[in-house]
């Protein structure tokens, strides 16, 4: 469906360069590229393609794209009505699923919102189209408006740990080998329900429990000394990649049932001579733990590692930083992946210290309804 509207959407922007060529409005190509571009982006965040409404809204969306192009090039109201139609289509639609579920999280009121803000656009759309006059604003004034609510509407938050899998794509490792679930659980992780179950290894359980007052003041690796299975809630967050230092950083930020921080770990990506890794930060008092993890398909189940290579090459490991030094640390954490069927994926996540697996965690992973 994506792919038939973005087809649909650059015939629209051809049509309308070549009919206003060569004299093409700044502002008129602006808002134009956010309906053609930026509104059907959003789709896939915001549908679930099984309910009757998103399907009309999906299939009415190439009409109402169409009408927008033709508004600007022919200044006919009809065409400025029916995308002003649209808009408000999406906002009833976000209104209804913001009062009808219980949604708690961020990402998915983000683009509920962002819905409801468009019709904002479409209004002065339409009043730009008709030469509605509006207080003593110029007819630029109330195209740039539009603008303003075309853009502002569809800043798309994060919804996963990875922007795409295809960007760890190495000799070793190509994300095509990989189960669709698995991919999907990593490019839009806040679609997915989490449940974990934490096994301490006997011989460290000691020290877990001394350290258990701490790590839930501190907020970070509080993981439950209970051996049942628990709901694992998630929040995704952008994180200024300037302050950071790394490229596209982004938090996940997951709590327990009693709403304690879990993990807050800071997500990116980079590649060191010719290969993908995996960097996970876990901000700590003063300091932060970082892993490097090093991805493998097996099976089309996803394996994330920090155990070096027998060779040495590679940059995997687990590292202490401060401000003024860094070290790495002796301990190696391995994750597996593996998809259940289209909508369910099992994980799990084991540590070791001085080679001694010390902590094994379990997760299911379900898309939400």
């Amino acid at each position: 469906m994506l792919k038939r509207h973005l087809i649909v959407s650059a015939v629209c922007f051809l049509g309308f360069a070549a009919a206003e060529a060569p004299h093409l409005s700044a502002a008129e190509t602006f808002v134009l590229l956010s309906v053609l571009l930026f509104v059907p982006a959003v789709f896939p965040f915001a549908f679930r393609s099984s309910k009757t409404l998103e399907n009309v809204l999906l299939r009415s969306y190439p009409i109402a794209a169409l009408s927008a192009a033709l508004a600007l090039i022919t200044d006919f109201s009809f065409f400025a009505v029916v995308w002003f139609i649209y808009t408000l289509g999406l906002a009833l639609y976000a209104v209804l699923r913001l009062v009808k579920t219980n949604i708690h999280r961020t990402e998915e009121m983000s683009v509920m919102a962002g819905f409801v803000y468009l019709a904002g656009g479409g209004v002065w759309f339409f009043a730009y189209v008709l030469q509605i006059p509006v207080m003593d604003f110029s007819p630029l004034i109330v195209l740039l408006t539009a603008v303003h609510f075309h853009y502002s509407a569809f800043l798309i938050p994060n919804t996963g740990l990875l922007d795409q899998m295809r960007e760890l794509h190495s000799e070793d490792f190509s994300a095509e080998k990989l189960s669709p679930a698995v991919i999907s659980f990593y490019e839009k992780t806040i679609d997915y329900d989490i449940k974990a179950k934490v096994t301490w290894s006997r011989w460290f359980r000691p020290f877990a429990r001394m350290y258990e007052p701490f790590s839930r003041r501190a907020g970070q690796i509080h993981l439950s000394m209970n051996p049942d299975w628990y709901i694992m809630h998630s929040d995704m967050k952008g994180v200024d990649s300037d302050r950071d230092g790394r490229k596209h950083v982004r938090a996940w930020i997951r709590t327990n049932e009693r709403q304690e921080t879990v993990f807050t770990t800071l997500y990116s990506v980079y590649r060191s001579n010719g290969e993908g890794y995996i960097n996970i930060s876990l901000p700590l008092p003063y300091s932060q733990m970082t892993g490097i993890l090093k991805p493998y398909a097996h099976k089309q189940n996803l394996v994330l590692t920090s155990r070096r290579r027998k060779s040495g090459a590679g940059d995997e490991g687990i590292y202490l930083q401060t401000k003024w030094w860094a070290c790495h640390l002796p301990l190696a954490e391995t994750f597996l992946i593996a998809a259940q069927n289209e909508t369910t994926l099992k994980a799990v996540h084991h540590m070791w210290l001085f080679g001694l697996k010390f902590l094994t965690v379990h997760y299911r992973i379900t898309h939400a309804p």
